[in-house]
């Protein structure tokens, strides 16, 4: 494997110091900051119709659900300004 980066696997003492380090010192978590939570509250004020057709065409278009709901408006924009 001459050139290649291997990555190399942690020993026991390794491994258990990591976890003594993370036990003692556990990392400070954001409350509801983060993407996921934006998305979940959105989809909080749909009703469950509508909140799983977003996320289902979320996952098929690989976009959020923010992306998808804007997606809708601006077509329905475009709809109206043109008619």
């Amino acid at each position: 494997m001459k050139g290649k980066n291997v990555a190399k696997r942690p020993t026991d003492e390794e491994t258990w110091a990591l976890q003594k380090m993370w036990a003692e010192n556990p990392p400070e978590l954001l409350e509801g900051t983060g993407p996921l939570t934006r998305h979940r509250e959105l989809l909080s004020l749909l009703d469950d119709f509508s909140a799983n057709y977003i996320l289902t065409i979320s996952e098929r278009e690989h976009k959020t659900p923010s992306q998808i709901i804007g997606d809708m408006v601006r077509e329905k924009v475009m709809m109206l300004t043109t008619a």
